[in-house]
């Protein structure tokens, strides 16, 4: 039954509707006699004690009370929005910095895993560059040629994850320095994809692909060892930017609260080191100094990721204070 209620200012509008309707902060109307206008207030629901609670009133309204942005930039809680449902995430690494490092780790040590075989065991150790008997060897070991293009394109899936990963986990860091490495990473990686298509490209000038006998031994010789020297050039080029991605990715662990400092050291003098390369010949002169600095920092970074990982809470803390 709805009545007339004298308002509570003392003034001569008078509220439409239930008791009940004003007790719980549902909207009311003011019937102003003076004016005879509608006027409609919104009610403002108390805020919960519980920050995760979704309340829905008697009229079939959710909302969901102000809530802090989330860590990691994953964006505020929206209005009705179901916290269960937020719970359950699609990928672990959302809600736990430490799993993304661990994975991030795993997957750092299996490029590099796949790049030793390919480079080594197959484009180095099988085919060579020897210009007399680079033909011979890319005609006996052609499946492996194959393989090994397989491999070089595992490895460069492993690297574009891994730096997805990274640019997440040093984001709370600095947004921007994060993902400027993040895409100076995955120039490199292009770079080196574009350029094993010239480590398989051989297999079409040589035996016995119809380009062979068009082409003559001479030719075909003198074909096969330049694309396997562009293909070296390509991978060159790659490290240039992949140092100074290292170079950016080590002064942001160094600068960071949830990983030891000595890591981004130690990665920023390998960064260093692979900018050598912008002269091949001097990068090549020092290239087992740089290699082997390179996979110290690198082996110490995957250990530390893989058996540690990081500190949540700092990374938490950090993510906070870096969130606009």
């Amino acid at each position: 039954m709805r009545q007339n209620i004298a308002p509570p200012d003392g003034s001569d509008g008078v509220f439409a509707g239930t008791p009940s309707d004003h007790s719980v902060g549902h909207p009311r109307i003011v019937l102003t006699r003076s004016q005879e206008t509608v006027v409609r207030r919104k009610a403002v629901p108390r805020a919960a004690p519980a920050r995760h609670n979704v309340l829905t009133s008697t009229q079939g309204i959710r909302w969901h009370e102000p809530l802090e942005p989330r860590v990691g930039g994953l964006g505020p809680f929206h209005e009705g929005e179901d916290v269960n449902m937020v719970a359950r995430t699609a990928w672990p690494g959302d809600a736990s910095p430490r799993f993304n490092a661990r994975v991030a780790g795993v997957l750092s040590l299996l490029t590099i895993l796949t790049g030793l075989v390919a480079e080594e065991g197959i484009s180095s150790g099988l085919v060579g560059r020897d210009p007399a008997h680079v033909v011979a060897n890319i005609v006996a070991h052609a499946d492996q040629i194959r393989l090994g293009f397989a491999i070089y394109m595992v490895e460069m899936i492993f690297s574009v994850a891994t730096v997805a990963l990274f640019y997440h986990l040093l984001r709370p860091v600095s947004r921007s320095l994060s993902l400027m490495g993040a895409c100076l990473s995955l120039v490199g990686n292009a770079i080196k994809t574009t350029g094993r298509l010239f480590f398989v490209a051989p297999l079409f000038v040589v035996e016995p692909a119809s380009f062979a006998r068009t082409l003559g031994p001479e030719s075909t010789q003198a074909l096969a060892h330049l694309f396997l020297r562009l293909t070296d050039r390509a991978a060159e080029m790659g490290l240039v930017f992949f140092g100074v991605a290292t170079l950016v990715k080590g002064y942001l662990i160094l600068r960071s609260t949830f990983l030891p400092r000595i890591l981004g050291a130690v990665g920023m003098v390998a960064g260093t080191g692979w900018l050598l390369f912008l002269s091949p010949p001097l990068g090549h002169r020092y290239f087992v100094v740089i290699l082997g600095v390179a996979l110290l920092g690198s082996m110490a970074t995957i250990l530390w990721l893989i058996v540690i990982g990081v500190d949540a809470s700092k990374w938490e803390a950090q993510a906070r204070r870096s969130s606009p």
